[in-house]
């Protein structure tokens, strides 16, 4: 191997952080353009409190992206630990001792026991996912639960493709499973449950803030002559800017987060190629490649080059039988990527000025806005019952 393909070879360690740093990032838009809209719905108090609330706006502003920041992590840290993205992701999906319709059943099973321990990893399952229509494989791992899942379409159409010589059929099945256990064994899946994580804190989130802000308008309803109007005033601002804040993250955002993360992305295919072939031969990784057409097959935690790249990288390369083990650089690559994450949300959060936020929002809004409403119910109550 030439010292430029080792070095390209290597490059897919050091893309990580920049993956974990672009997931982190879309985690924050996320909650940024979810904030957007229900900040918005308070402009009135802009303008009754003048530049009292503006000061600490943005300092209450970062404070909640922080403390939302701060609940992603801890639900993906739970979830490595008791595997929630997994069990819905293998919701559907059985072991593979009792998919008996499956072609060359056994011969599967022991050729992924026997990749498990080139791999080492050899607490890994081997799951079929019963969709038979979509065109799958994933791998993803917790402290106890690591799962390679397989679909019944992915089988089902290699299968097609090789009929004619089963042999060929099981090997190209060796190769794809070789590729997603590289993906496990070097912790590629922790962007994708990042992801996850985010998705579903903001869920939650967007849930109750929806709630928050039914549950003020019907109060604000009770306000004579103008609660009617606040109430729409808060419904139309809402739903505008929250449509609006889709609109710029479905086709302004996503699309150049999507093209970095594809750029990105591509070496550490190349790297999962490359392992599988050293154990099981380039020409398994070929026939796995080149039956599933010109775009490859769709993986959830990963963006895969064209085919014909990828094919050409490892046609090549010899059945070795290696052991496939974690570098120190890959290592080194995950560890750098969790301190990138943490750095940032630290640098966020410090970057709050505390001091003015407890001058200019709970002495000079919070007290004041609530002496201003008394004064605001004193009124109304004199003017009905004096």
């Amino acid at each position: 191997m030439s010292l430029y393909i080792k070095l390209k070879y290597q490059f897919a360690m050091f893309a990580k952080p920049f993956i974990f740093l672009l997931t982190f990032m879309l985690t924050i838009a996320n909650f940024v353009f979810l904030l957007i809209p229900a900040s918005l719905v308070f402009f009135p108090l802009y303008i009754i409190f003048n530049d009292f609330f503006a000061k600490a706006f943005w300092d209450i502003f970062l404070l909640f992206v922080s403390m939302i920041c701060v609940f992603t992590l801890l639900y993906m840290f739970f979830d490595m630990l008791f595997g929630f993205t997994a069990k819905f992701l293998n919701r559907r999906a059985r072991h593979i001792s009792i998919m008996t319709a499956i072609p060359r059943q056994q011969e599967i099973m022991d050729s992924f026991q026997w990749l498990r321990s080139k791999f080492g990893v050899e607490n890994t399952r081997l799951l079929i996912d019963t969709d038979g229509e979509v065109i799958n494989a994933y791998a993803i791992g917790g402290s106890n639960n690591q799962t390679v899942t397989l679909t019944l379409g992915l089988i089902f159409e290699i299968h097609r493709r090789y009929k004619d010589d089963e042999e060929l059929y099981v090997r190209a099945i060796q190769g794809i499973m070789g590729h997603e256990l590289s993906h496990l064994v070097n912790k590629d899946f922790l962007p994708g449950l990042l992801t996850a994580s985010s998705y579903t804190i903001n869920h939650y989130v967007a849930n109750m803030m929806r709630i928050f802000l039914l549950i003020l308008a019907n109060v604000l309803l009770f306000i004579p002559f103008i609660g009617w109007y606040i109430k729409v005033f808060i419904y139309k601002t809402y739903n505008f800017v929250t449509w609006f804040c889709g609109l710029f993250l479905r086709w302004v955002y996503m699309p150049v987060h999507g093209f970095l993360m594809k750029w990105f992305g591509r070496s550490i295919e190349y790297r999962c190629d490359r392992d599988s072939a050293n154990v099981v031969g380039g020409y398994s990784m070929v026939l796995g490649l080149a039956a599933l057409g010109k775009g490859s097959y769709f993986s959830i935690f990963s963006t895969h080059p064209r085919t014909k790249s990828r094919i050409k990288r490892v046609e090549n390369i010899r059945n070795r039988g290696a052991d496939i083990r974690p570098s120190v650089l890959n290592s080194v690559a995950n560890g750098i990527s969790l301190f990138t994450i943490v750095f940032v949300m630290y640098a966020t959060t410090f970057s709050i000025d505390w001091e003015n936020l407890e001058r200019n929002y709970i002495k000079e809004v919070y007290i004041p806005t609530a002496i201003k409403i008394n004064n605001i119910k004193q009124k109304w109550y004199d003017f009905y019952y004096n």
